[in-house]
């Protein structure tokens, strides 16, 4: 297994390839063990190309030669039917490619579990034109068919290029299937690690899970950042806590913020803070509490950030999350003090989607004394929330949602 730093010393670790990821050897440590291999190209363990840089680890490569039917590898296991599984993998399609390809992952239901007689598939791909990072292809949870008994997790790499532009690379790491965690569910709107030099600003966000219980509680952290969700999933000891600095940049995330879930089959707390790394001992931080469905919004409802600053001496932004499982259409308005609307501004958020407002009021002149108000349209579990931070020190507070 990939090494991790943890705070907590009574936490056991399991990462993507650990406890609740029904794969062998996803992380490929150190050879392809566990994966059929098969197709046109080459498929090889890639010692130089791993998705968390790990020394020794790698990656599989797979090269697909033009006109061939596409190079594959693939995994079995036994699932049970009518039941959520998320399946993915990270990928890699390498720059300076004179080639350029289709790749895949995707989850297959059989009714065996040695992966017979076909039932369906749920599939998501990336199209390559150029490369260069590691990315993250992930079906989402998806619900098996109710006679389902076997799932093969499939990885295709397609050379689209014409005759004589040479093999088509791709790399594939970290893949995973994962069972949705049952019973319990907290989110944190956004958490983040990215530095933002004009702003002076280094942010980055800590979490702490307290397990409630005396039970070892499973637990799946997954963030929403806009390369698409990233997972880890780990054993918690009963009574115990795990505290988790740098959240997103564990996760991978090292320029972006998204939203945050997480999942456990025990009853837990979830706190967060974002806060501005100003140097190596000193920072200036907000405080999120983790809330669960229930604490949200749902259609036709709405909340109210009060108490909002845009001027040369403060900035404020306007986050908003949608935790639910459908794609939520939610109304922003900001107000001056006086009642009078300032803007407004209506959208679209997929499942776990995260926007955040720059400064919304800032075209209009900036505001000394304004609010918003968040109204959902259509969807559920919702949450928003302000941020507004000292322009002079970076020093951040938060404005929970009222209603």
């Amino acid at each position: 297994m990939k090494p991790l730093s943890w705070v907590c010393a009574c936490l056991m670790v399991a990462a993507t390839a650990g406890a609740q990821n029904l794969l062998t050897n996803g992380s490929f440590n150190g050879n392809l063990n566990g994966w059929t291999l098969y197709g046109e190209g080459e498929i090889t363990f890639d010692a130089g190309h791993d998705a968390t840089g790990t020394p020794g680890s790698g990656s599989a490569k797979l090269l697909a030669p033009v006109g061939g039917g596409g190079t594959e590898m693939w995994e079995c296991v036994a699932v049970t039917g009518s039941t959520a599984y998320r399946a993915g993998a990270k990928i890699l399609i390498p720059s300076g490619q004179a080639t350029t390809g289709y790749v895949a992952v995707a989850v297959n239901w059989y009714a065996a579990p040695w992966c017979q007689t076909s039932l369906a598939n749920s599939q998501i791909a990336h199209v390559a034109t150029t490369g260069g990072a590691w990315v993250t292809g992930d079906t989402g949870f998806v619900t098996s068919p109710a006679n389902a008994q076997g799932a093969q997790i499939y990885a295709n790499t397609v050379n689209q290029s014409a005759a004589g532009a040479g093999m088509f690379q791709a790399n594939f790491d970290d893949f995973y299937l994962i069972p949705r965690a049952p019973a319990f569910s907290r989110w944190i709107p956004a958490v983040i690690h990215k530095d933002v030099p004009s702003k002076n600003a280094k942010w980055r966000s800590d979490v702490a899970i307290l397990n409630r219980s005396s039970n070892t509680a499973n637990l799946t952290l997954t963030m929403h950042p806009t390369a698409g969700p990233v997972s880890q999933t780990v054993q918690l000891a009963g009574s115990s806590q795990l505290l988790q600095t740098d959240v997103a940049g564990w996760l991978g995330v090292t320029a972006d913020s998204g939203s945050l879930e997480v999942a456990s089959d025990q009853d837990f707390f979830l706190s967060g803070r974002t806060y501005n790394q100003v140097d190596a001992t000193h920072t200036y931080g907000q405080d999120y509490k983790g809330q669960a469905p229930s604490e949200l919004l749902g259609a036709e409802q709405s909340a109210w950030l009060p108490q909002l600053t845009e001027n040369a001496l403060y900035r404020t932004n306007i986050g908003i999350t949608n935790t639910g499982t459908a794609t939520a259409n939610v109304t922003m308005t900001i107000y001056d003090g006086s009642g009078n609307q300032v803007w407004t501004d209506s959208r679209d958020y997929t499942a776990g989607g995260f926007y955040q407002y720059q400064q919304p009021y800032l075209a209009y002149g900036g505001i000394t004394n304004g609010y918003a108000k968040v109204a959902v349209n259509t969807g559920s579990g919702v949450v928003a929330y302000a941020s507004v931070v000292d322009a002079n020190t970076g020093d951040p507070t938060t404005i929970t949602m009222k209603w």
